[in-house]
């Protein structure tokens, strides 16, 4: 099969930008293929609503220059992203999936990574995440095992998710071989808390951010989040600039190293989504919004 260059179907060129310090670049905004709660449960029963969509959804975003994808073992999705990226170049995208906190100890992390891999279809994965930090998992363990998979070449890099300073320290201290390369936290304009500890940690020690719920599920995407004069100057400035555009551009534009990753499950949304990259919003424009969504 011959394999699609996604420069071929570009409107605009994705800018890049390196994944802490791994010396990965992606694209700057991602898609994440977490629906909601009712989706993954029925999933489980092979019930899933519109998964043709939501495939689409996720090709769209790769045929437009997106290149990081995060999905997970409890998402039901892993086999969605698998169809949506069948035809590109592999080499190409960086793939991040997480292990459940059932799963949380050394042999079982090895057997979640192993049918991750089947559902996706792929030989690697790019970024293997604990989902959450488990009160009763084998934290030490679940790591050993992880580090296991980056030397059996089926996991290239080790990330946690919803992981607090305190939490991410002690995961750091327990490293062997290889280093913590992100974490993925709720942060968004709304969410502000992370900007005064986990970002500025991660930023120091060369770590990237993934940030879920960056559109707070649709609250940031509304002109009423935001004052009228805000958006009366913003339009000003950057005509057409939609709010969720705002909201994202925010996240990319006040940190060096954090990645939204909004949800795909509508082509035209990610078209929208993505556009975002577009808007180079200025030092004094993200103060104002700092001012404005106060944490």
């Amino acid at each position: 099969m011959m394999k699609i260059k996604m420069e071929d179907s570009l409107s605009y060129r994705m800018e890049l930008r390196e994944f802490g310090k791994t010396g990965e670049k992606v694209s700057r905004i991602g898609v994440g293929t977490y629906y909601d709660v009712g989706w993954m449960f029925l999933a489980r029963f092979g019930k899933r609503s519109d998964p043709e969509g939501k495939v689409r959804a996720i090709r769209t975003a790769v045929e437009n220059g997106v290149t990081l994808i995060d999905t997970a073992e409890v998402y039901g999705s892993e086999d969605l992203v698998a169809r949506a990226i069948e035809g590109f170049d592999r080499s190409s995208l960086f793939i991040a999936t997480k292990v459940w906190i059932t799963h949380m100890s050394y042999d079982s992390a090895i057997k979640a990574c192993r049918r991750s891999l089947k559902r996706l279809n792929m030989k690697y994965i790019d970024l293997y995440q604990i989902h959450f930090p488990s009160p009763v998992g084998n934290m030490e363990g679940t790591l050993r095992a992880m580090e296991k998979l980056v030397d059996d070449g089926l996991v290239r890099y080790i990330g946690v998710s919803n992981f607090n300073l305190r939490q991410l320290k002690d995961a750091l201290g327990l490293m062997k071989k290889y280093d913590i390369v992100s974490n993925q936290i709720h942060y968004s304009l709304k969410h502000r808390i992370p900007e005064r500890d986990i970002i500025p940690f991660a930023e120091k020690n060369g770590m990237a951010i993934l940030s879920w719920y960056p559109l707070e599920h649709g609250d940031l995407v509304r002109d009423d989040a935001y004052p009228s004069d805000l958006l009366t100057d913003l339009r000003k400035r950057y005509p057409g600039i939609r709010a969720s555009q705002i909201a994202l551009s925010y996240l990319m534009e006040a940190n060096s190293n954090v990645f939204p990753i909004p949800r795909a499950s509508n082509p035209d949304h990610v078209i929208e989504n993505i556009e975002s990259v577009k808007y180079t919003l200025s030092e004094d424009e993200i103060n104002r919004l700092k001012q404005i969504f106060s944490t």
